[in-house]
């Protein structure tokens, strides 16, 4: 998969925007759920969907009170470093070198140690 460039998309489980396709209140947006992303990726020439998952049963009470005060329920946003690291090697072991990540802008200082290269950002479809 080395040639050529990659649509991705490292998920961290949300269970309300997964579940239930939750917008934010502040953006309209949902963020990238894993529908989106497998649209997206599916319009791709190339493309590749890690889920990072935690072995953590989800309360979902728990998770709406988090999206009421505007917090995240993401794997990613709880454990980002090593969420991160371990969906970069994922990556690398695909084959994947250059991509176009399904992600808010964001710096990813340790990608080039792992000889990847985010050349574009795609932010989240708005949804109706």
């Amino acid at each position: 998969m080395s040639e050529g460039v990659s649509t991705v998309r490292v998920h961290g489980f949300h269970p309300l925007r997964d579940l239930f396709a939750a917008k934010n209140d502040m953006t309209g947006r949902s963020g990238w759920s894993v529908r989106s992303a497998l649209e997206e990726i599916s319009n791709s020439d190339r493309g590749v969907l890690v889920w990072i998952g935690s072995n953590q049963p989800i309360d979902l009470g728990e998770a709406l009170d988090k999206a009421a005060d505007n917090e995240s329920q993401s794997t990613i946003t709880q454990q980002p470093y090593r969420s991160i690291g371990v969906g970069a090697q994922i990556l690398r072991h695909l084959g994947v070198r250059d991509m176009r990540l399904l992600s808010s802008p964001m710096k990813f200082y340790a990608l080039s140690g792992f000889d990847l290269n985010v050349i574009d950002f795609v932010h989240a479809p708005k949804q109706d």
